[in-house]
C-alpha cells in the first residue's frame, strides 16, 4: 500500500499537472485517461481512470494503465527531475539528500573534531 507524507496536497499536484480532481471526491476521483487517451474509444468521454486522493496513486480501468504520482507526472509529459520537484512542491516526498538545520553545524566541522 502506497502512503503519502502528512499534509501532503494530492489534488493540487494533480492539478499542477492539468489534472482536475472534484471537489466532493473522498477517496477516489474519476478522471479522463490522462495516460493513453488514444486507446479509448470516444476519447475516454465516460472517465474510466481514478486517482486516490489520499496517496496520488492511479488507475485507468480501460486500458490499465497504472502508478502512483511521479508516474502521473511522467505520463504528462514531466521530466523524472520535474516529477521529483513537483512531488517535492506539493509534500508527497522529500529530497533523499535533505540535511536539517540540527544537523547542519555538525557537517560543519572537519572531520577530526567531529565526536565519532
Amino acid at each position: 500500500m502506497s502512503s503519502t507524507l502528512p499534509g501532503a496536497d494530492v489534488r493540487g499536484f494533480y492539478r499542477a499537472l492539468g489534472i482536475e480532481l472534484a471537489g466532493w471526491a473522498r477517496r477516489e476521483a474519476s478522471v479522463a485517461c490522462f495516460a493513453a487517451p488514444d486507446r479509448h474509444a470516444r476519447g475516454d468521454r465516460d472517465p474510466s481512470c481514478s486517482v486516490n486522493v489520499d496517496t496520488g496513486a492511479w488507475h485507468c480501468w480501460g486500458c490499465g494503465a497504472r502508478g502512483g504520482a511521479y508516474d502521473a507526472a511522467l505520463a504528462r509529459g514531466r521530466s523524472p527531475r520535474e516529477a521529483i520537484d513537483l512531488m517535492v512542491t506539493h509534500g508527497l516526498t522529500t529530497r533523499r539528500n535533505e540535511v536539517s538545520v540540527a544537523d547542519a553545524p555538525l557537517l560543519l566541522k572537519p572531520l577530526a573534531a567531529r565526536d565519532v
